[in-house]
């Protein structure tokens, strides 16, 4: 038995014509469709970060005696990452 590839690599939906990248907004969605997919954003935003902050407070607790690098590092992983998802 041998696995069967395909020649090419193309999309398989045939309307792309080989095109990789889809539309964000293409004009068949309504118009609401982006305020609507903005507020599940809005709170899932401040689910991470309200997250990052209570990790924060226990982990520096006084009674754990862990260096302040561990914030600073914490806190320079997790900024990018809350840049690019709000983007």
């Amino acid at each position: 038995m041998c696995l069967q590839v395909p020649d090419s690599v193309t999309p398989t939906w045939e309307g792309r014509h080989g095109q990789w990248m889809i539309e964000p907004f293409p004009e068949s969605n309504p118009w609401w469709i982006p305020i609507a997919a903005a507020a599940p954003a809005i709170l899932a935003t401040i689910l991470v970060f309200m997250d990052q902050q209570i990790t924060v407070v226990i982990v520096n607790r006084k009674e754990h005696k862990l260096k302040v690098i561990m914030e600073s590092l914490d806190s320079s992983i997790l900024g990018p990452i809350m840049g690019a998802v709000q983007c």
